[in-house]
């Protein structure tokens, strides 16, 4: 960015050139504009991101047959003997991503099933340790450990 020179003349400040004035406000407000297009560029994108999301959230939790307002509902199933969570539902179909997601959304993954198994167990990725991280920080950022 250029620097604006001043003289004094009769007890005020004008500067030594009008074309630099011009120069650098147009600078100025250029890099400004751009900056303020990437940033809102990239809050869109994130919202359309999250959008996405949502929408692949609620197809899942339909095509399943669990509630929409409730991660942490059971269905129960077999005569209401047997119960699954969403989270374990993705995981036992393999769907790292759908897993990631719901404990993203705030699914709990150390919801066990009927024979004792959680999601990070029937995930058989190096998703498990990125699922165990975000349950982590989920429960920090709830206060609770």
């Amino acid at each position: 960015m250029s620097e604006l020179e001043f003289v004094q003349v009769g007890g005020r400040c004008k500067l030594k050139s009008e074309e630099d004035f011009t120069s650098y406000l147009k600078e100025s407000t250029t890099k400004t504009a751009a900056t303020r297009i990437r940033s809102l560029r990239r809050e869109w994108q994130a919202h359309q991101r999250s959008l996405r999301e949502k929408a692949r959230l609620a197809d899942f939790l339909k095509k399943h047959g669990f509630a929409e307002d409730d991660l942490d509902a059971p269905k129960f199933t077999c005569l209401g003997l047997k119960y699954t969570w969403p989270v374990l539902q993705a995981a036992r179909e393999g769907d790292e991503q759908m897993v990631l997601l719901l404990v993203r959304c705030g699914a709990n993954p150390l919801q066990r099933d009927i024979w004792g198994y959680t999601a990070i167990d029937y995930v058989k990725s190096p998703a498990r340790s990125k699922i165990r991280l975000l349950y982590v920080q989920s429960r920090v950022g709830q206060g609770l450990s």
